[in-house]
């Protein structure tokens, strides 16, 4: 992780003294320490009622300030915001969060993911950016109001008991993340994009105000002139400097696709990399790259790398997903926890990665593909159709599993309709940005991954293409033509189908411990039918599993696994709430004996 690792911030339904909050600050930095490898210096900065906590790297070599506290007022920055630039544009974080906050700085103005905090008198403010990217979730105990990086962490805080969120899981079972942005542990919800949150105490009385701008924003963007491209490649630009601000110089990855084409593109123009990667597992991958760098006078490194053959790590298949779930809090893609080794712990890298997430978002109509026809001009409400069949196409799952996501994720259309889109495709379209974008990736999981593709400017292009899709690689093209002419005029490739490189994970030597492991557990999974589950077993066995029945079972363990992350952070939350009622008890009774 990066320099960065822990956030939380409180407003709570009455003050408490200042020893039983170290309490609570002293467990949660407990729960941070056993998963980060780095040493933590803690920032805090608040009183009885309100506040927030940051933990970072002691010996952070990243040149930015998440946490700041300057006498009795602090800020905090969750991701390094895109107009920071590298280390020579002289931002200062204390003043751009104040900026932000103080509204001199537009949230529209700054790309995605990140969250600015201030603490000072007596009161909290939280903004964070327009797509709602940054992992940020909001809790509602009953002893008050907790948002955090980390949902185990408010828990363990809090000295609340964990428990498993069925929506969550269910969108988990069937779409593959998290349904209306739920936590998976604890009744969480990631904070929606473009979110205001002022809260604290004032003359003793508590006040808390969360508002959310998303909709005039995004009114405004769809009638604002379209950004032009040369807008477009300076916000890059800028958002990519941000790379220097890491020890160690960060590299782009060139296929001969999209969205790694104008990212190495825009890395090139602005200095932030010296080196472009190609990975040899196509040929006409390599000879598409080695065609674009042959175009172009650079100083820049082209380094083809052989494809490492794929294989699974080893140990008990159990410990080693059950161990992402110490990183990620059931927030990950299930298949992608099978194949991972196992979690040792999180450590600052030393530079950081880009990812060409926000391409899709920028060309719009991801989610339309055979519907494409029946939907691009049709009413909102024919959606319906659409999102019902993303739910139902699941397999094993329970029938209502499937309809607590459908209940949900049906809202789109009304939600649409309250932004005046009153079409099918914009409908998909908002969908795809709120609520698939933020909750199916760990990419903005940690401040280490930068996404250019999200500059602020581009959050306006592609607020334009909402059910107005363009061309397929035209939203790519066009940045191409300012960026690096020469690029734009050369065929995106896209590489044919290949054998499967990996085998299924009946073909693995774990298949029998797997097996029985789901056996043993038909049960007891809140999303999963025990009946089609032997079924698809049995298929298995037969020598007839395809694609969706490992995918099922994938998603199958990565449900079952969590319970042992449940029971730790539990645990953790049991003993906060011990010690927070030894504290108060003794207060009490000391305040009962003076008497």
């Amino acid at each position: 992780m990066s320099s960065s690792v822990g956030f939380l911030a409180y407003v709570l339904h009455q003050k408490e003294p200042a020893d039983a909050l170290s309490v609570r600050k002293n467990h949660a930095e407990k729960h941070l320490t056993r998963i980060n490898k780095a040493e933590l210096v803690r920032t805090e900065v608040g009183d009885g009622g309100s506040g927030f906590v940051g933990w970072s790297a002691r010996e952070s070599k990243i040149n930015w300030q998440h946490f700041i506290r300057r006498e009795n007022s602090g800020i905090a920055w969750i991701h390094i915001p895109s107009v920071a630039g590298g280390p020579e544009s002289g931002i200062d974080e204390w003043d751009l969060a104040q900026n932000v906050l103080d509204s001199r700085v537009k949230v529209g103005d700054i790309g995605a993911p990140f969250s600015a905090v201030r603490w000072q008198h007596g009161q909290l403010e939280i903004v964070n950016d327009m797509l709602g990217l940054v992992r940020l979730f909001h809790f509602k105990f009953k002893n008050g109001d907790v948002w955090t990086t980390r949902p185990g962490l408010a828990h363990v805080f809090m000295g609340e008991n964990p428990t498993k969120n069925r929506l969550a899981w269910s969108g988990m079972a069937t779409l593959g993340w998290a349904s209306s942005g739920m936590t998976q542990l604890g009744n969480g919800k990631q904070v929606s994009g473009g979110t205001r949150i002022r809260g604290g105490f004032q003359g003793g009385q508590r006040t808390l105000e969360i508002e959310n701008n998303f909709g005039d924003w995004l009114e405004a963007a769809r009638v604002a002139k379209e950004p032009t491209p040369e807008t477009n490649v300076r916000d890059m630009e800028l958002y990519m400097s941000t790379a220097k601000r890491w020890p160690r110089q960060a590299l782009a990855d060139l296929s001969g696709g999209k969205d790694s084409r104008v990212v190495a593109a825009i890395g090139i123009r602005s200095d932030a990399i010296k080196t472009v990667r190609t990975i040899r597992t196509d040929h006409g991958e390599v000879e598409t790259a080695q065609r674009l760098m042959s175009l172009i006078d650079t100083e820049v490194q082209h380094r083809i790398d052989d494809r490492k053959d794929p294989s699974r790590p080893g140990g008990s298949f159990s410990e080693r997903v059950g161990s992402q779930h110490d990183a990620w809090e059931g927030r990950f893609l299930a298949i992608t926890a099978y194949n991972a080794p196992e979690f040792a712990g999180f450590d600052e890298r030393p530079a950081p990665t880009f990812n060409g997430l926000g391409g899709e978002v920028m060309a719009g109509g991801q989610l339309l593909g055979a519907w494409h026809d029946r939907l691009i001009n049709a009413p909102a409400g024919a959606a319906t159709g659409k999102l019902s069949a993303m739910v139902n196409v699941a397999l094993g799952a329970t029938p209502e599993t499937k309809e607590t996501v459908l209940s949900e994720i049906h809202k789109y259309i009304a939600k649409a309709e309250s932004f005046g889109l009153t079409g099918a495709a914009g409908v998909m379209d908002l969908f795809y940005h709120l609520d698939r974008m933020p909750n199916w990736s760990i990419t903005y999981a940690t401040p280490s991954t930068l996404t250019p593709l999200f500059a602020p400017s581009l959050l306006t292009y592609a607020a334009q293409r909402i059910g107005r899709p363009i061309e397929n690689g035209e939203a790519h093209r066009r940045l191409l033509r300012e960026a690096i002419p020469q690029w734009a005029s050369v065929p995106f490739y896209k590489p044919t189908a290949k054998k499967r490189a990996v085998p299924f994970i009946w073909q693995n030597g774990d298949w029998e411990d797997i097996r029985d492991f789901v056996k043993d557990r038909l049960d007891q999974t809140l999303s999963f039918d025990p009946s089609a589950t032997t079924d698809i077993l049995a298929k298995i066995e037969a020598g007839e599993g395809i694609k969706r029945d490992e995918i099922f079972i994938q998603r199958f363990i990565w449900e079952s696994t969590f319970d042992s992350y449940l029971e730790k952070v539990a645990r953790e939350a049991k003993a906060t709430a011990k010690e927070i009622s030894m504290v108060l008890t003794q207060k009490r009774n000391a305040v009962n004996g003076a008497e």
